[in-house]
């Protein structure tokens, strides 16, 4: 089984996301109508698909894998925080209206419209539950068959894309669209942990091989004006995000182990220990991006300056109202779970 060195590296892995996500957050949200589609498209090579890759990952690690605790965390964590927006919302404008709270404990899609990049960033967290408990049931009860549902699920892509026909039906307010692609990713994750291929650069080299070729073979036989802007293709997933996806994880698996030949891992730099903070209290970080990127809405339009060096302030701006709402959830959610252990 993996060591606990490995295990730390998934916290990393999962922290370099968390900030792929304030980056992708400030390039759209408050960045979509300065930056860039280009830029825009590249924040998304390592996006939501890596999480759910490192998730496969941990699982395969703790050999645990707890979808009514999952469930169970995102309801508490999103649904009290909403709590605490509905109630702000109410005072100020003078309606008692809990219908945030309420999708939320239902993981139902909802809309903020004092903080609409929490809201707009929710759609996340019923597709982790869903993807939760099919992953579950996969690994406990069909482990053969993990190759085969991921193959699976690539051919599907590809025929769907060439071939012009949806999937239709959802699973926890979930689009088997979307099931599909993150369950196969988070099962990757499973395998790429149990083969060991943490330190094999072949795994890498292959999702960056099959993700770069199968991109410009794609665009090549049906490419359009739409193809390189990746956000298109997200919502729904089709056949260029899920290629551009597998070679952003495979580009981040190996900058990681590069990474790592030039710096100590067990040193502890403060780099690596603010990745690793990152990773292990990413639904904080998920959570209080919504809120900081919501804020960055009302300022980045004051900011009146070239769009590169605009950019950097307003990720730097949104990185450090990020940092400073998880320090403020860490202290309340801290308070709040341990009135509920006593409540057991």
């Amino acid at each position: 089984m993996p060591s606990t060195y490995r295990n730390l590296e998934i916290d990393i892995l999962r922290g370099i996301c968390v900030i792929s996500i304030i980056m992708i957050h400030t390039t759209f949200w408050s960045g979509g109508a300065y930056v860039p589609w280009p830029v825009q498209s590249l924040s998304l090579l390592i996006d939501v698909p890596a999480f759910f890759f490192i998730a496969g990952a941990s699982v395969a690690y703790t050999q645990k894998i707890q979808p009514i605790k999952v469930i169970y965390k995102m309801m508490l964590y999103f649904g009290v925080t909403l709590l605490i927006y509905d109630i702000a919302q109410s005072i100020i404008t003078h309606t008692i209206n809990f219908d945030a709270t309420l999708s939320a404990f239902g993981l139902h899609g909802f809309e903020t419209p004092l903080l609409p990049v929490f809201g707009g960033s929710y759609w996340f967290v019923p597709v982790f539950c869903a993807v939760s408990i099919l992953a579950a049931i996969i690994l406990e009860y069909f482990p053969k068959a993990i190759a085969g549902f991921i193959l699976g699920g690539l051919i599907l892509y590809v025929l769907g894309y060439f071939m012009n026909f949806h999937v239709g039906g959802k699973f926890l307010h979930t689009t088997l669209n979307f099931c599909i692609f993150y369950t196969s990713l988070y099962l990757l994750g499973y395998l790429f942990i149990q083969k060991q291929y943490f330190c094999n650069y072949q795994f890498a080299l292959s999702l960056i091989i099959i993700g770069l070729l199968g991109f410009i073979l794609t665009y090549f036989l049906k490419g359009g004006n739409q193809f390189f802007i990746l956000q298109s293709s997200k919502f729904p997933v089709s056949l260029p995000y899920v290629l551009a996806s597998l070679f952003g994880i495979g580009l981040l698996l190996i900058t990681w182990n590069l990474w790592k030949k030039f710096s100590s891992i067990n040193g502890g730099g403060a780099i690596i220990k603010f990745l690793t903070f990152a990773g292990q209290n990413a639904i904080h970080f998920y959570i209080a991006q919504g809120i900081s990127s919501s804020f960055l809405l009302k300022i980045a339009p004051k900011i009146q300056i070239f769009w590169i060096p605009k950019l950097a302030l307003c990720f730097c701006i949104n990185f450090i109202l990020c940092v400073l709402c998880v320090a403020v959830l860490k202290i309340f959610f801290g308070y709040l779970e341990t009135f509920l252990q006593k409540l057991r």
